[in-house]
């Protein structure tokens, strides 16, 4: 497929996820959120296979825009789904209750409605460097480079994608944005732009919007 085709594609899908966040503001059914929020899921799968060949189109000619567009997207979607599966979680917690509440008289304490929270099936992005929702190369609160480095080399994170495993075993694909060497861009003494530049308020729930970029 051209390229043209594969990113007019990925723009509809982007489009089409925005509506039905904008419809899970109107829905008051939890049944029915879960519902349409398990088709966004399944819309940003979709998602990421385009965006793979997008990255692997001979066509493309600015490969670097292309993997921060796709991973601010990715990052910033994956934050709302949270958002909306804790929002889900805590209506559901609030219906037991009140259910439990009003069946109170005719039962014991032994066979009482019991809220059970809903398992969110989306792992929230965690700054690594404060353990704050967004991404690391936007941390505010460890800007200095080599305290980031100290963090990564205490906690043992991999230096090129900043999770649990050793460099060598790393299957990351992408490189540092600044320098194009093995690690991530968080933590590259080589770049000019301060971190803090970049978003000053690092990433928050937009209309637009794990490893890899959607």
């Amino acid at each position: 497929m051209q390229l043209n085709k594969l990113i007019s594609l990925r723009a509809a899908l982007r489009r089409r996820i925005a509506k039905q966040f904008e419809k899970l503001e109107e829905i008051s059914s939890t049944s029915e959120s879960q519902k349409l929020l398990d088709i966004i899921q399944e819309k940003t799968h979709t998602i990421r296979g385009l965006n793979e060949k997008i990255i692997k189109h001979a066509d493309l000619g600015d490969l670097e825009t292309e993997l921060f567009d796709s991973e601010e997207y990715s990052i910033e979607l994956e934050l709302k789904i949270h958002r909306y599966q804790e929002k889900i979680k805590t209506l559901n917690e609030t219906t037991f209750e009140q259910k439990d509440a009003n069946q109170n008289h005719f039962t014991t304490a032994s066979n009482r409605v019991v809220s059970r929270p809903m398992k969110s099936n989306v792992k929230p992005l965690i700054c690594p460097f404060c353990s704050e929702y967004h991404q690391p190369q936007v941390c505010n609160k460890i800007k200095d480079i080599h305290q980031r480095i100290d963090i990564v080399k205490s906690k043992r994170l991999c230096f090129n994608c900043l999770n649990h495993h050793k460099v060598s075993d790393c299957k990351y694909k992408f490189r540092c944005r600044h320098c194009k060497g093995k690690h991530h861009s968080s933590i590259c003494t080589k770049k000019t732009t301060p971190a803090s530049s970049m978003n000053p308020e690092a990433i928050p729930f937009k209309s637009a919007m794990t490893n890899s970029a959607i």
